[in-house]
């Protein structure tokens, strides 16, 4: 059986001023027949087909790209996910944590009352049972209930397992340690996206509070620079390597989620450095010099805008190139003891790029913010604050031109 799709003339209103329709001199080319083979039983005319198949056989045969299988297993994925409405899965969600969170209660109360005061050993052998049974489930789990209850029974075993060696160790290097390589391993794992987000931050904070009680020269800047690296390397580097997005992209939102805090806290430590009551010698080793970590986010600005002019073919040597470098190096330059602007600038260039509006509107906030905690520090007058104001609506007004007169370059 076959259908005509597309490609319809509209008769004129007068009959002299029609035309034959039927000649090949008056078709448009967009008339499209699509046929459907039938036949008697499900194998009669066609044989079934997998999805795999067809795409795989499509992409041999150069009709498609060649990850175009796994990309279509994600986006089924991701559909499969968005079945029921959002409010549904909350609900599901919900009763599914307070479920387990019971059952788990339950269990520890009765473990308790069985072994007594070794309740931190069997609680660090349940957990190290709980997490590969919550793993083991995620794979098999087809609907949201079980999900959560995985999520649930993941989360629950790894918190016993870091609780009670925390509790038998008293110290923090084994704790931080544990729930390192615990999370780093549970995001290869465990298939999904809150816990992989969570894990994440957890890794990123046990990091942080590592190297504060080793006290590593330099560790919060160290640590901004690798959480800000991460999401350029994820969504700029990395998206030929199609198989590592769907575990990559919670843990670049994380990434950018603690860069913004990381920030947030150097920002907090540069106001709080002159007070009474904080170790001066502690926190002024914690962020020594500011610059360095300036310069590692310009260089990431600058990174991001070359591969940008490589993909549209412009030129380095083009005006538009120039002007951004030379604008992202000037504000590297004004605000190099402030790196929390850059950073934030970073956050607002690279989701501009991916077309990433929930990261510029997260990168946008904290620049706005930052910017304004620059302007409150510097050592000025009001009247010299005001200059420095003028001359940045300058700068931003000469950028415009340039951009806007490179556009019409293009156009033409």
């Amino acid at each position: 059986d076959g259908a005509y799709f597309g490609g319809y003339i509209r008769p004129a209103n007068l009959k002299e001023d029609r035309i034959d329709r039927r000649l090949a001199e008056h078709q448009t080319g967009a008339r499209r027949v699509v046929v459907a083979p039938t036949g008697q039983g499900r194998r009669a005319m066609m044989p079934e087909r997998s999805l795999g198949i067809v795409l795989r056989e499509a992409s041999q045969a150069g009709w498609l790209p060649g990850d175009a299988d796994v990309s279509a297993r994600a986006a089924l994925s991701t559909a499969s996910h968005d079945d029921l409405p959002w409010y549904l899965r909350v609900l599901i969600g919900a009763a599914a944590w307070v479920g387990a969170l019971f059952l788990l209660g339950t269990v520890l109360g009765l473990i308790a009352l069985v072994v007594g005061s070794h309740v931190d050993g069997a609680a660090m052998l349940m957990g190290l049972a709980l997490m590969p049974a919550g793993v083991a489930l995620r794979a098999r789990a087809g609907g949201h209930l079980l999900r959560q209850c995985a999520l649930v029974t993941v989360i629950a075993g790894q918190l016993m397992l870091i609780g009670g060696l925390a509790v038998l160790s008293n110290a923090l290097g084994p704790t931080t340690v544990i729930t390192i390589v615990s999370s780093t391993l549970l995001i290869a794992v465990f298939r999904d996206g809150v816990y992989r987000f969570c894990a994440t931050l957890a890794i990123v904070a046990a990091t942080l509070v590592m190297a504060f009680d080793a006290r590593v020269p330099y560790a919060l800047a160290l640590l901004t620079a690798v959480t800000a690296a991460v999401p350029v390397l994820a969504w700029r580097v990395l998206p030929a390597f199609r198989r590592w997005i769907p575990a990559l992209e919670p843990v670049a939102w994380a990434s950018a989620t603690a860069t913004c805090g990381l920030l947030a806290l150097q920002a907090t430590l540069d106001v709080l450095i002159d007070t009474s009551g904080y170790n001066r010698t502690f926190l002024a080793m914690l962020l020594p010099v500011a610059w360095p970590l300036t310069a590692v986010f310009v260089t990431l600005i600058v990174g991001i805008a070359l591969q940008v002019a490589r993909d549209h073919a412009v030129s380095p040597s083009s005006s538009v190139f120039l002007a951004v470098i030379g604008a992202s190096v000037a504000l590297g330059v004004l605000t190099h003891a402030t790196p929390a602007v850059t950073g934030a600038l970073l956050l607002v260039v690279l989701g501009f790029d991916r077309r990433r509006t929930g990261l510029v509107a997260l990168g946008g906030a904290f620049l706005i913010g930052f910017l304004g905690i620059h302007y409150y520090s510097l050592s000025l007058t009001l009247l010299q604050k005001s200059a420095v104001l003028v001359a940045s609506g300058a700068v931003c007004l000469l950028l415009v031109a340039v951009l806007r007169r490179a556009d019409r370059e293009v156009m033409a």
